[in-house]
């Protein structure tokens, strides 16, 4: 099950068929330089030039595998193939949820299934509890000698920003196997760990924001503010607050770009942890009120639907990314029909900011005619699983695919 589990990881983890994972990165319309931030804010989740940077940033962190991890040994037993068959014929269907029941269920019988859990919630983006299971793998191992458990572990720690962990996670794996992907990693977080010599955090309630209290010193505690107020307006709307802190990095421009590989226009990055390149905010305050808003909100989506976000269309987390950062002045109706914008703007090319407004236009529809709480609704039952026309329909009392149908076409 291992290989059938990453291989389906990495098929919605691949830049051709990535949905989103936080939100989008913007088409390459660049603010002017002297502008705080280069462009407007979009993270990693479609198919243009920065996505592919980030999905391919992901994808070098946990590509193993699909060959390898099916190496595990396998449980015995009739009832326990029985139960890994079944739970293959879910995860197939798209019930994650019920595959873990299905498996969890079983663990205590065949601790060989505990590597599996661990890379399915990997796959659902359930970082903690992948951690839990790949732990446990590896303690059932006894000897830590588990190259995969360690594998998903650097991957796990370094989405949960705990990079000390990743290292530690990816030295040993590396100690155990040469390989390239698990490098990647760690050559990554080595560098990290240069650029983030000498930083210095602040938190609040919600917040984690760091930086190079040199160069950023003067505009944490305005960004904290802005932060603040996103939280607040966003989460009342949709009245859901994360329960935990968001961790927002402040970069140099060239540090931002080295660390991430963005391009140049590129303003917001979001993998787990906003990241930005801020070079002051003087005068500027609602460019980068903007950015962090339109971030935040990807970090909203990202907690309410979990793993789930893979799946869900692209406009609409980049439509309500978009209106909450309040960058746009007018509407349009379906100039670009939504099918297409569901996976990626990609194609788009330079005409990639139609796409942002349309995709505004259609969700500013939805928030105006049935109000915020019915996208909650939405969110939130299409976290659980259901079907999206199901859940399209019990917020807005018109399916999915009506929807895009005719919605804009008058």
């Amino acid at each position: 099950m291992f290989a059938f589990l990453m291989t389906l990881y990495f098929y919605f983890r691949s830049p051709e068929a990535v949905r989103s994972k936080g939100g989008s990165l913007l088409p390459p319309r660049v603010a002017g330089p002297e502008s705080p931030f280069r462009g407007d804010s979009r993270s990693d989740s479609e198919e243009n030039p920065l996505s592919k940077v980030a999905e391919e940033n992901i994808k070098s962190l946990v590509d193993p595998v699909a060959g390898e991890v099916g190496r595990s040994a396998a449980p015995a037993g009739d009832e326990i193939r029985e139960i890994r068959a079944k739970a293959e014929e879910k995860i197939r269907a798209g019930e994650y949820e019920t595959a873990l029941r299905l498996l969890r269920g079983v663990a205590d019988k065949a601790p060989g299934l505990l590597s599996d859990i661990g890379f399915l919630h990997l796959l659902l983006e359930n970082d903690d509890m992948a951690i839990r299971y790949l732990e446990d793998a590896m303690h059932h191992n006894h000897n830590g000698n588990d190259f995969l458990a360690q594998k998903g572990l650097a991957v796990a720690y370094y989405r949960k920003g705990n990079i000390e962990k990743s290292l530690f996670h990816a030295e040993r794996g590396l100690s155990l196997r040469g390989d390239p992907e698990l490098q990647t990693l760690y050559d990554r977080i080595r560098k990290e760990q240069s650029v983030h010599r000498g930083f210095v955090d602040e938190s609040t309630l919600h917040f984690k924001i760091v930086f190079d209290g040199h160069e950023h010193g003067g505009v944490s505690r305005k960004i904290l503010g802005i932060l603040e107020d996103a939280y607040r307006q966003v989460g009342h709307d949709l009245n859901h607050y994360p329960d935990e802190l968001v961790t927002v990095v402040l970069y140099t421009n060239r540090d931002f770009h080295d660390i991430t590989q963005a391009p140049e226009w590129a303003g917001g990055f979001y993998d787990g942890r906003i990241k930005v390149p801020v070079k002051g905010i003087e005068g500027k305050e609602e460019e980068v009120r903007r950015v962090l808003f339109h971030e935040y909100v990807h970090a909203m989506v990202h907690s309410i639907v979990g793993g789930n976000v893979r799946s869900l269309p692209l406009w609409i987390n980049e439509g309500l990314a978009e209106y909450y950062s309040a960058r746009h002045g007018r509407k349009i109706g379906q100039v670009v029909p939504l099918t297409s914008l569901d996976r990626s703007f990609a194609w788009l090319n330079e005409r990639a900011d139609i796409a942002y407004l349309e995709s505004y236009s259609a969700v500013a529809y939805l928030m105006d005619t049935h109000r915020a709480y019915r996208m909650k609704d939405f969110l939130f039952s299409y976290a659980k699983g259901h079907d999206i026309n199901k859940a399209f329909a019990e917020a807005f009392s018109i399916t999915y695919n009506e929807f895009i149908a005719t919605w804009g076409k008058n």
